[in-house]
């Protein structure tokens, strides 16, 4: 993958730079930044940076005052495509992606996101029905009152460093394709490149079913799961993806819905699994990032990627 960023800044300024595939650069005012732009004032000593890994291409802001945007619109955290324009300060990056599949169309995405909305209708259960239907451990139904809302109780679960519980009741409330979306961001934080490659490609098959939902990316994730031991993080998010809807069983057999539950265990499977990776007395404070991020993802302050990638073989 290649990315050719095309700058256009005050008083006539023009020029043109390349990241490429493994690269993480910073862009802002000062020579702190990878790159510097010190003729344009109005820019953050450090404003965004442009994270090339794996594949994509991740703009993420990071100046919390002036702020980043992106076609106009404030932007914390988003995948590029061709075409994009990011503005900091009175400077503009327009970007050109080479070396990367076409991603689908904004009606496309749109689609793929109502389809996974419907697919789970919010549930209008009260939080003690919720925590009943879930069947969460004794310690954490007895922080569950009547008027209570699911996000007031995550809180408490927090707090009390119910984190299972926490983790499970949090799977159930996000759509299913943004609960997905969340554990493979924390399974790949945590493990970086330790992941064995049958493992590694099982977490991006789960990731690339939350790009673009389907049958083919769903069954695909299933052949990933069944390629590991299933003793890792990435392994359980593959389980977690295929556990999605759909068929359980084989394709040539009578089809089996799989429990509404399975894909919020296997997620938590997931991240109970790699809170202890490497450093099991990170957990607590692991737990605490993956939870901060589905708050995050919930609220829409980090946006899900547009761009399916694909799983290599």
């Amino acid at each position: 993958m290649q990315v050719i960023v095309q700058i256009t800044g005050p008083q006539g300024y023009r020029q043109q730079v390349q990241l490429y595939n493994g690269q993480v650069a910073q862009f802002g005012r000062t020579d702190w930044a990878d790159f510097s732009f010190p003729n344009d004032a109005a820019m953050a000593e450090l404003q965004f940076l442009l994270d090339c890994t794996r594949g994509l291409c991740q703009l993420k802001n990071l100046d919390e005052d002036q702020g980043t945007r992106l076609n106009g619109q404030p932007v914390k955290e988003a995948l590029l495509r061709t075409g994009d324009r990011i503005t900091a300060g009175r400077t503009q990056f327009e970007i050109q992606l080479e070396g990367v599949p076409q991603p689908p169309s904004r009606d496309q995405q749109q689609q793929a996101e109502e389809q996974a909305a419907q697919a789970k209708p919010k549930d209008q259960r009260t939080t003690l029905q919720i925590c009943e239907y879930l069947d969460l451990e004794p310690d954490a139904r007895a922080l569950a009152k009547d008027g209570q809302t699911p996000d007031q109780l995550l809180e408490l679960l927090t707090d009390k460093d119910l984190f299972a519980a926490a983790v499970r009741l949090q799977a159930h409330l996000l759509p299913r394709r943004e609960a997905v979306w969340w554990g493979c961001r924390c399974v790949e934080a945590t493990y970086g490149d330790g992941l064995p490659a049958a493992d590694q490609k099982a977490v991006l098959a789960a990731r690339q079913w939350a790009l673009q939902p389907g049958e083919e990316t769903r069954r695909a994730a299933e052949q990933a799961a069944n390629a590991t031991k299933l003793d890792s993080g990435g392994a359980w998010m593959a389980l977690a993806a295929f556990w999605s809807g759909g068929s359980i069983s084989e394709p040539t057999l009578p089809e089996v819905e799989p429990d509404a539950r399975l894909l919020g265990q296997a997620l938590t499977g997931a991240l109970l699994i790699t809170a202890s990776y490497a450093d099991p007395s990170a957990a607590p404070q692991r737990y605490r990032n993956f939870l901060a991020t589905a708050r995050q993802i919930a609220r829409g302050e980090v946006q899900l990627p547009a761009a399916p990638q694909p799983v290599p073989v």
